[in-house]
């Protein structure tokens, strides 16, 4: 019992350790909780809700990074595949999530392998999941800015000074030394959101087999999509 209660309290320490600042310490965290979900069995759903959490890292290296090893574990543990996939769906759908960890949360149910036999309910699920998602993201407002990384907030914009003899004139801004923060709209997040529900769709609907009243469902909402999206997107919506 009281080695449980150790490890326990290292496992805490992995998800403290998870969102330090120094990127190799952060790494090596994320990387020692996928080993410990990988070959031990013992605080698995804790692992496993450190490591989907950072899916949402305002790192894309360390994002991506986790999308390969939840594919990797998903390679040696298959059977996990419907646990792993609604921890992610819980995961997506929580208000403090931000647009980039749902584009990450996206990218990788895109990547669970299916097969023809036995995966029925699981595709199903998937298919829930992209037509869930896509009636959330066309909710949003599409003037809004989303700050990628950041608080959601659109730029303020000041209107520039008067000068002498009544002429306008812009102050040049001083070159700062913290990163840049990526400003998408809404409607660029949108897009490549649907681009990736759609191919989840596109991976999943074979392995389905789907009928009645769940078939026209996904048919309707494929439409909704096409009709949303752009050239490219509709067109890829269109060949499914």
């Amino acid at each position: 019992a009281e080695i449980k209660i150790k490890y326990l309290e290292f496992v805490r320490l992995l998800e403290s350790w998870s969102f330090d600042t120094l990127e190799f310490t952060k790494r090596a965290a994320i990387n020692t909780t996928f080993r410990l979900l990988r070959d031990k069995p013992e605080q698995e759903q804790m692992l496993l809700m450190t490591l989907v959490n950072k899916l949402g890292d305002s790192e894309r290296k360390t994002a991506s990074h986790v999308v390969y090893l939840l594919t990797e574990l998903l390679k040696t543990h298959p059977n996990m595949r419907t646990v792993v996939t609604t921890e992610v769906e819980q995961f997506i759908f929580q208000e403090k999530t931000t647009p980039r960890g749902v584009y990450y949360g996206t990218i990788f149910m895109t990547q669970i392998v299916l097969q023809r036999e036995g995966d029925e309910e699981l595709a199903r699920k998937l298919i829930q999941v992209y037509i869930r998602l896509f009636r959330e993201v066309v909710r949003q407002d599409a003037g809004k800015t989303l700050a990628v990384g950041g608080n959601g907030s659109a730029p303020s914009k000041k209107r520039p000074r008067k000068g002498k003899k009544g002429k306008f004139h812009h102050k040049k801004k001083k070159q700062q030394g913290a990163p840049k923060v990526v400003e998408l709209s809404v409607e660029s997040v949108q897009s490549k959101l649907v681009s990736a529900i759609l191919t989840g769709i596109n991976r999943a609907f074979p392995y389905a087999n789907s009928k009645g009243n769940e078939f026209e469902e996904q048919i309707d909402a494929l439409f909704e999509m096409v009709h949303v999206s752009t050239f490219n997107t509709a067109t890829q919506g269109l060949m499914l």
